[in-house]
């Protein structure tokens, strides 16, 4: 079974940290054509169980065409869209005790990747 600590432990091995709060990490990785891109790994609590969320950014409410951005996404087999706030973004979420610490790997490239997609064709910009 997987933990919290243990997947704090994996990033903390594997990436510089951006950030850090108490159940939530955040790593910025370089994209595509110098642009950059930053990946918040949080830790949540939902019907009793613990669970991995990983969300990227795009763009902020009532600046990006939502319709658009799902109409970007729709033949995607991955990525949700969500709203955190007065931001729009893409996430995963796993169940933590049921996730190897290897495999963060992919949906967080995913994840990451699919947000810097929408940004660029939805914003133009480079913000998150």
């Amino acid at each position: 079974m997987t933990t919290w600590g243990s997947v704090r432990d994996y990033l903390l091995a594997n990436y510089e940290i951006a950030s850090e709060r108490d159940g939530q990490i955040a790593l910025d990785f370089a994209t595509e054509g110098g642009r950059s891109q930053r990946v918040s790994i949080d830790l949540e609590e939902w019907e009793g169980r613990s669970w991995i969320c990983i969300s990227s950014g795009f763009g902020e409410v009532g600046q990006v065409d939502l319709e658009r951005a799902l109409s970007l996404i729709e033949s995607r087999i991955f990525g949700a869209i969500g709203q955190v706030g007065n931001y729009y973004v893409v996430k995963h979420s796993a169940p933590l005790e049921d996730m190897n610490t290897d495999e963060l790997e992919l949906p967080m490239q995913l994840t990451l990747s699919l947000a810097d997609e929408l940004e660029a064709a939805l914003t133009d910009a480079d913000r998150y």
